[in-house]
């Protein structure tokens, strides 16, 4: 509720609100998740808070990363960078991207939640790292491109 009130890019929040509910339920169901998860892990149940936790963010990103294309510019959701702030087209070039990568690490780490172990945490960090460093590559090259 606050975010859109300080963003210098508040209008554009409307443009899209019914995104934006959608992307706050889902953070605020995960994080009931973990909450249960946790509950259950400290009454004693035979929970592997590692797996959910990799399983629960993984889903996370799977399920923003649908509605990541829809996101307009702000300050405070998307890929805010240099480049996609500056131009309106690299930031809708960059989110569809991110929204796609962000769906294949989502899926990668969902499996890497129930794999469990070194590995699957190694598939976990690696599929989050490229989340974040492809679309951030992309939106530079992609501006560079555009702005010759």
């Amino acid at each position: 509720m606050v975010l859109p009130a300080i963003d210098p890019r508040r209008a554009n929040y409307n443009r899209f609100s019914d995104t934006y509910r959608f992307m706050k339920l889902v953070v605020v169901l995960s994080l009931v998740a973990l909450h249960w998860m946790t509950l259950a892990c400290a009454l004693g149940w035979p929970v592997s808070m590692e797996q959910v936790i990799i399983t629960v963010v993984s889903a996370l990103f799977l399920v923003l990363g649908n509605v990541m294309g829809r996101i307009k510019q702000t300050w405070f959701f998307g890929i805010g960078n240099a480049w996609t702030l500056s131009d309106e087209g690299v930031w809708t070039r960059t989110q569809r991207l991110g929204g796609r990568v962000w769906v294949v690490a989502g899926l990668v780490g969902i499996v890497s939640g129930i794999i469990g172990g070194t590995t699957g945490w190694v598939l976990f960090v690696t599929a989050v790292v490229a989340a974040v460093v492809i679309p951030h590559v992309y939106s530079y090259f992609d501006y560079r491109k555009t702005h010759r």
